[in-house]
């Protein structure tokens, strides 16, 4: 079976660069290969079905799976801290901050008490600078709407919490937020801390 690029969908969501290696590629082209065969193997009804819920998983899953690489990739940056910010979110100092502790923490920021944090407020609450700050919130306005609300909440919750306990340590916040940190800022600039 032949793939054509131009063709397929899931090609828009791979961009072929020097950064991936060829086992990425090799990985991509078997997936692909894969969900094609199924493709032509049932009724374009359920062919239909089955891609639209296929593509739903993989564009939600993404941002997951570049968290996990980049955690995986950058074990040699120089560690930040994040005590004081991690301190924030964990409010009652257990060492496991949770959905409630994170949401708390996203509330302090809303001025206006709509449900909706929108750029402005987090810059004013954020110890970044206006620049890095806004790439964070850019990042974590998952749905693009302008604004974090509680579905980008809960979408950052479980990118930080790996394990899947229910609650973010320290540790998975550092790794996750050097993660972030890895893919928002250019290459050449100077480690954070």
């Amino acid at each position: 079976m032949s793939i054509n690029p131009d063709k397929n969908v899931f090609f828009s969501f791979y961009k072929e660069s020097s950064e991936h290696s060829q086992y990425d590629r090799l990985y991509f082209n078997v997936i692909t290969t894969c969900i094609l065969y199924i493709f032509s193997k049932y009724d374009r009804l359920y062919c239909n079905i089955i891609k639209t819920c296929i593509l739903y998983i993989f564009t939600s899953m993404i941002g997951y799976i570049v968290t996990l690489l980049a955690v995986l990739t950058v074990a040699t940056a120089a560690p930040l801290d994040l005590k004081a910010p991690y301190a924030k979110l964990d409010a009652n100092g257990d060492g496991k901050a949770t959905y409630d502790e994170f949401s708390a923490a996203l509330s302090s920021l809303d001025s206006d008490h709509n449900g909706k944090i929108v750029l402005g407020e987090y810059i004013a609450g954020s110890v970044a600078d206006k620049t890095l700050a806004t790439r964070i919130f850019d990042y974590l306005d998952y749905d693009a709407d302008g604004h974090l609300d509680a579905d980008d909440l809960n979408v950052g919750f479980h990118q930080f919490d790996v394990n899947l306990d229910n609650g973010v340590s320290f540790d998975e916040f550092s790794a996750g937020f050097q993660a972030i940190l890895s893919l928002l800022l250019p290459a050449t600039s100077k480690p954070i801390g």
